[in-house]
């Protein structure tokens, strides 16, 4: 039984949800590892996922779960690369839920519309990061043991240098 799950739909983005896209990137990089250290800019992610859309429409998707008042509560960048193997890989190029949504089925539900994707195109492997932030052990536990729950092995440590 889900607690306080909202009635939502994991769907592709569309340019139509840019500005909500963003509004949700820009809450993403305030609560990263990097706000502080370098800045937002919503003009050149606007371009880049644009770009990204237009030019790669089968190996660049994100994935947007939509609340039943049309409220996006979070959202995945996935992709889809081969540039140093003869197999496709897929990366988890970013993962967001708004704080007030984790905790229901929103992660999850992403979670799993991202490994059907991966399982799409059909990858060799696929990896997944977690910078998880300001609330960093409670983060990396919910996102490590969520990914775990469907396949995912823990392989290694990022590593982050500030300057």
């Amino acid at each position: 039984m889900e607690i306080n799950a909202p009635d939502f739909r994991v769907v592709e983005a569309s340019y139509d949800e840019m500005d909500e896209l963003l509004d949700l990137s820009e809450a993403f990089f305030k609560e990263s590892n990097y706000h502080g250290h370098t800045t937002f800019n919503r003009q050149k992610l606007r371009g880049n996922l644009f770009q990204a859309w237009q030019n790669r429409p089968r190996d660049f998707i994100t994935f947007v779960a939509v609340t039943a008042y049309g409220r996006m509560a979070g959202f995945a960048h996935v992709r889809r690369e081969d540039v140093f193997t003869n197999e496709d890989i897929g990366e988890l190029y970013q993962f967001y839920v708004l704080p007030e949504y984790r905790g229901t089925a929103v992660g999850r539900r992403l979670r799993d519309a991202v490994d059907q994707q991966f399982q799409d195109w059909k990858c060799a492997f696929s990896y997944v990061e977690c910078g998880a932030g300001l609330d960093a052990r409670k983060n990396d536990m919910l996102f490590f043991n969520s990914w775990r729950k469907i396949g995912f092995e823990f392989l290694g440590t990022v590593l982050f240098k500030r300057g």
